[in-house]
Parts: structure tokens; sequence; C-alpha cells
């Protein structure tokens, strides 16, 4: 039994209503802790009722909500997967001069491309947690295209909008809008009007997971009006233990003092590098390397990972997938292997170790990752290493070059342990 308070009950019921009217798109806008999730969960047990004929679909916009969701509702699948199917790579191939055979280009991007799907149905109801991650501004990643490569677009095309699908985002408007973003278009229900979507809106404002008299929702309060209200931001209230000042210098060895459990949150990827090697400097005494007790974040989702069975080493591997957002801890690490590769003239060098890690989960598994990444004040590898990765693959398999042998060289890539490496930081 699912126990709702009476403005959660009133969202569920304006969510139901809307499932049989003419309007396209619900928002459900929530504080962070006003129970969204919970809603939702109510909201897939009572679809069994309400909508037993209908086709629904649960989505996150990345592995690790789309898990916690799982979890907390039994549904949930990311976005990526749910709307987009393989397709095609782009390859690229190039007549040698010598053979007079097209053989494989080195200098390139290889993108896989991914189409969108059509839906088993021409009107599925799609729900959509965490939704202010969700980008309306058209990306180009180095190595995936994704349908039209504008993520908001494409859930409106699957959805089949004029064809009685239905979209339900739900999110917190007051998070950090997606990448580039001046606010998250998901969550405006103008930028579906200008489109020429009917929209309907709810929002649940009483906050139940902090308590009453907590510091920390006092003053998130205060930072919501200033941000929806245009009201004046004073300062916030402190209290030594819950909500208190520290000096930036004093980050690091304050870190130390709290323990495992602590994390430090920075606007940067540099400024998450500047502390790191600060903290590891005091924690290890080979600070410039990975050790065992290392803390690892996966910055990049890995998919069919191979995980062997230690009490049958003859059977076959089981395969698993990393999220972006999980951590895992360093058992064992390996001597770094760097690889030099050229993307024209230009002489890039890739560096690699192999680590066993324990994953959140208490799964245990060796994998290499990118070493070079740990020391980088970037989020992930810039074009050219991204361009380097495939020439050093090409460097190893030279017999895969002919255009004939393409199946084989992406079957040969998707299993490569250097062109799949783990993006960790």
């Amino acid at each position: 039994m699912i126990h709702l308070t009476p403005e959660q009950s009133e969202a569920l019921t304006s969510i139901i209503k809307f499932l049989s009217s003419p309007n396209h798109i619900f928002i459900l806008k929530g504080y962070a802790g006003a129970g969204k999730t919970t809603l939702l969960n109510a909201l897939i047990h009572s679809l069994k009722t309400v909508a037993p004929t209908r086709h629904y679909m649960v989505f996150a916009p990345t592995g690790r909500a789309a898990k916690i969701l799982r979890q907390k509702t039994g549904k949930g699948e990311t976005i990526h997967k749910g709307i987009y199917i393989k397709h095609a790579d782009n390859l690229i191939y190039e007549k040698n001069e010598d053979t007079q055979e097209e053989e494989v280009k080195e200098e390139q991007e290889t993108k896989l491309i991914f189409d969108l799907r059509t839906p088993d149905v021409s009107n599925p109801i799609i729900i959509i947690d965490e939704s202010s991650m969700i980008s309306s501004k058209t990306s180009h990643d180095p190595q995936f295209q994704f349908g039209s490569d504008n993520l908001l677009e494409d859930l409106m095309e699957f959805a089949n909008l004029h064809k009685g699908g239905k979209l339900i985002f739900v999110g917190d408007d007051a998070q950090l809008p997606p990448v580039g973003e001046s606010q998250s278009n998901a969550l405006s229900e103008e930028y579906f009007n200008q489109k020429g979507f009917s929209v309907q809106t709810a929002a649940l404002t009483r906050v139940l997971r902090q308590g009453n008299g907590s510091l920390i929702l006092e003053n998130a309060t205060s930072l919501r009006k200033t941000l929806f209200d245009k009201t004046p931001f004073h300062s916030f209230k402190y209290a030594e233990g819950e909500f208190s000042k520290t000096d930036s210098n004093l980050i690091a060895s304050k870190y130390l003092q709290e323990g495992d459990d602590t994390i430090i949150i920075t606007p940067r990827n540099e400024f998450a590098l500047h502390y790191n090697q600060k903290i590891r400097a005091e924690c290890f005494s080979r600070a410039d390397a990975p050790v065992p007790g290392d803390r690892l974040l996966i910055t990049r989702n890995a998919y069919n990972i191979p995980v062997k069975n230690e009490t049958q080493p003859n059977a076959p591997a089981n395969e698993v997938d990393l999220f972006n957002g999980e951590f895992c801890e360093i058992l064992a690490v390996g001597e770094e292997e760097a690889r030099a590769a050229f993307v024209g003239k230009e002489r890039v060098t890739l560096k690699f170790r192999d680590v066993t890690i324990r994953h959140e989960t208490g799964m245990e598994l060796t994998v290499k990752i990118h070493s070079s990444l740990l020391d980088s004040p970037l989020p992930s590898l810039n074009e050219l290493e991204s361009k380097a990765l495939f020439s050093d693959f090409i460097a190893r398999f030279p017999n895969l070059r002919k255009k004939n042998l393409k199946n084989e060289l992406l079957r040969k890539l998707r299993a490569d342990s250097y062109f799949n490496a783990l993006h960790v930081k």
C-alpha cells in the first residue's frame, strides 16, 4: 500500500485525468525530497487499473538514475536504451594506391549511429524521471550519433504526440539545467506551447525528506525564492555541524578529518582535480598513481564488461553494465602502459592500466582504465585522443584494414579492452 500526502494525491488525480484528455504533455515539478518518486510509484501501480490496455515506458536520462528508479518502482531504463536502436557505423574506406583495394582510413572518428525506434504502439505513455537533465540542444559526440542528436526533440517524435501518445516529465526545475542551456526545457510549459503542444502541470512543494527545522531545507528554500520569485538573497543561516562556513584553503584538511563518508562537490573539473591531488598526497605515499584503497567515479557508461566466475575459471564470462556516476574501490593496480598512436603526423600518447575494482554493488572485476584521465582537468578524452584510440587499434590489427573484413573489424573493435577502456576519475 502506497501512502500519499494530500498534495501527492491531488497531483496523481491530475495525471490520471490527463491520460484521457486531449493534452499532449504533463509536467510534474517538485522540490528535492518532496516525494516525486513515491508519486511515480503510485502512478505506475495505478496504470494497471486506469489504463490497462495502454503501453507505458518509464525512463531516466542516465544509467544511475534509471537504476535508482528501478529499485524504487520496479520499472526504469535509460532514455537512450528505450528510444534508439543501433543502425550502422561511419567507418570511412579509401582506395589504397598500391593494392587498389579499399582500406579503412586511420585518421577518422569511429562513430556508431543509432536510429530512433518506432514504438510498439502508436499511442504510448512515456514517463521520464529526473527530466531537468534532458537536453534540448543538438549535441555532437565524436563516438556516437543518436537520432537527430537532439534528445528532447527525439522524445517528442518517439511519443507520437499527435496520435494520442503522452509524455509525462518529472523533475526539479531548481536543479542545474543541461550543459550549455540556461533552463531545462523539458520542464518548461512555454517551450512546448511554442511547438504546438498542449501542457498540463502540477507541483509538489512540501519537502518530506528533510526534518522540520533543517537549515539545509531552510537555505534551499531561500535560494528557490531568489531563483523563481526574484526576491533578494540576503545570506545563509549557519549552525556548526549542520551548515557552516569552511575556508576553501582548508577543504582538503576538513575532508581528511571527516572520513570516507564525506564528498566534496565542486562546480569545475579542475577544482575536483586540485582537491583530489591535495587529499591523495596526504593519504597515499604514491600520490602520482592510483593505489589500492583509491575510490573511482565512473564517468561514462560501459556496456558488456566481461566478469569471470572465480569459482569456475573455465566457465564463460558473464557480462555487466557499469554506469556513469557509479563508484568503485581499487583493490589491485597494474603497471601503467603508454601507447603511442598517430593522428596524421601528430603523435598522441594514450595511457592505460589494468585495475581490479570492487563495484558499489560488491561485485569485483578486473578492467582496463584510461589512466591519463585521472590527472586530466578535462571531463573526458579530447577529440584527438578519441581518434588516436582507433589509430592504435588499426596499428594492432592491420590485417583488418580491408573493406571486405568490415564486420570482423567491428566485432573485434567492440571487444577490444583498449578501445573500450573504462572512463574514470
